[in-house]
């Protein structure tokens, strides 16, 4: 094992224990798959003592050097972090909960970040209850399975904390820079009837851009600005048209 990776383990041992950053640290490095399986499915006292276990083991460290180096803090301490989210548990009411986002005001970043938590949600589900009908004998199939339900449970776990924070402080937390929305968010986010406004603009824009540019090019010139604008114009229109084509089909 890398001596970076052995610290990182021995962090934890030394940490509250917080179940879930055990449980990637074993997905990453332990080879049991059962033992993999039985973790991913859900903590209970007896699993966190055989995860603290097998990570000791891993790191070649016992209890007592453990203890010489740092006073170890008990798994009966209340971890730092919070137990699963209620995301993980049922994605209900979110907006209820965090009635900010349904601001005009509210940072895009949040709006992307909890359409990204949604889906690690839905991902969580499904390699979570996959595991149950597995066969031990699909070893590398159960260990993608444990690998996506701890990695989707983590994501969704962070995505909820960021959004507790802005709740509390009103700001993003460190690190996490407000970004502008992709054309694509930007027009997810309309409502049926700007969609359709835009939509419009869009296809008078394009038209009346590119008889200008035919104008240009039936006098022998080329004029890259105006050749740009018909790309985008036309670009802007296909992208309305397929988000206006895709909320038929719902």
């Amino acid at each position: 094992m890398k001596h970076e990776d052995r610290r990182k383990i021995i962090e934890w041992l030394r940490s509250p224990r917080p179940w879930a950053e055990g449980v990637a640290l074993y997905q990453e490095h332990g080879c049991n798959i059962r033992l993999k399986r039985e973790f991913a499915f859900g903590e209970t006292s007896l699993l966190r003592e055989i995860l603290a276990d097998q990570l000791m083991a891993l790191a070649d460290i016992t209890p007592r050097e453990l203890a010489r180096s740092a006073k170890t803090v008990t798994t009966a301490v209340t971890s730092s972090y919070k137990p699963a989210p209620e995301p993980v548990k049922a994605m209900v009411k979110i907006r209820d909960k965090f009635p900010f986002l349904n601001s005009p005001d509210c940072p895009d970043t949040l709006k992307v970040m909890v359409a990204d938590m949604l889906t690690s949600y839905d991902a969580y589900k499904k390699a979570h209850n996959a595991l149950y009908d597995m066969p031990d004998t699909a070893t590398d199939e159960a260990f993608a399975n444990c690998a996506a339900t701890v990695e989707n449970y983590l994501l969704n776990r962070k995505i909820w904390e960021v959004l507790e924070y802005y709740k509390e402080h009103k700001e993003l937390p460190e690190g996490i820079e407000e970004k502008e929305p992709t054309p694509e968010e930007e027009i997810s986010q309309l409502s049926d009837l700007d969609l359709a406004s835009k939509y419009r603009s869009a296809v008078t824009n394009e038209g009346k851009h590119r008889k200008r540019l035919e104008k240009i090019l039936a006098a022998g010139n080329r004029d890259e600005k105006a050749e740009s604008m018909v790309q985008y114009w036309a670009n802007r229109k296909k992208m309305l048209k397929a988000e206006i084509e895709n909320r038929k089909k719902k």
